[in-house]
Parts: structure tokens; C-alpha cells; sequence
């Protein structure tokens, strides 16, 4: 997978994602992360700290765009 974005919108996207499993708590490292998935046209960031997650789903457009 290739993803080729405007990183200042991407930035905005990803930090939402990462607000998520980033609350200020003490979490397991394994949960301060966030999963990328790029499938038919969308890309979905998520993540969670096993109380609160987040599914963002994030179009293609012109400035998202992803490749095989």
C-alpha cells in the first residue's frame, strides 16, 4: 500500500485518531498506537484504550490518495 496525502490534513486526521488511546492515562505501549487499514478508496484510522476508541474513516479525494 501506498498513501500519498496532504500531511497537514493527514496530521489533523491522525492526531483525532490518536486522541483516543492518548487520554492522559497510563495505558499498556502496545495501545498507544494507531492502526491504519487502506481498503476500496478509504482509510481508517483507529484506535482505543480499552474504555474509549475511535473508528475514523478518512475518503479518498484528491488529497488522499491511495495505491496497491
Amino acid at each position: 500500500m501506498r498513501l500519498r496525502c496532504n500531511s497537514t490534513k493527514f496530521a489533523a486526521h491522525f492526531n483525532l485518531a490518536a486522541s483516543a488511546a492518548n487520554r492522559g492515562k497510563t495505558i499498556k505501549p502496545i495501545l498507544a498506537n494507531v492502526l491504519a487499514t487502506a481498503t476500496a478508496g478509504v482509510l481508517v484510522l483507529s484506535s482505543t484504550d480499552q474504555e474509549c476508541g475511535i473508528r475514523l474513516e478518512v475518503p479518498e479525494s484528491e488529497d488522499l490518495c491511495i495505491e496497491d
